[in-house]
């Protein structure tokens, strides 16, 4: 597992009539906003101080995180349906895409979600 994942998910059992009530770290992204309950997802190509597209607080994991897939559906929205996007921590055009699996919760940070060019 790379340093960019907390693992994968884990989904609390099924609510009855009377729910569980939520884990403690489920709040902590309330009570805190430091960027490391964040993801922050910026655009490789637009200058440093321009590049940030997205803020999303991160409350799926208790040292902040969020579900991959989440974030990837989020960012394939914002560039138009893409269906190749990827994350990666780098703004390089050659970056390399995280090691981090669909369903796995992603540490909260920096990204940079990646559109390859279609060759127009």
């Amino acid at each position: 597992m790379s340093n960019d994942s907390h693992g994968p998910i884990q989904l609390r059992s099924a609510a009855s009539l009377f729910p569980n009530p939520q884990p403690d770290h489920s709040f902590i992204f309330l009570t805190t906003a430091s960027r490391d309950r964040r993801v922050l997802i910026h655009h490789p190509g637009y200058e440093a101080a321009d590049d940030l597209l997205l803020i999303l607080y991160a409350p799926d994991h208790e040292k902040g995180g969020l579900h991959h897939g989440f974030v990837l559906a989020v960012c394939t929205i914002v560039a138009d349906n893409v269906e190749n996007g990827y994350l990666s921590r780098s703004a390089s055009a050659d970056a390399a895409r995280i090691a981090v699996g669909v369903d796995d919760v992603l540490v909260a940070g920096d990204y940079y979600f990646h559109v390859p060019s279609k060759g127009w």
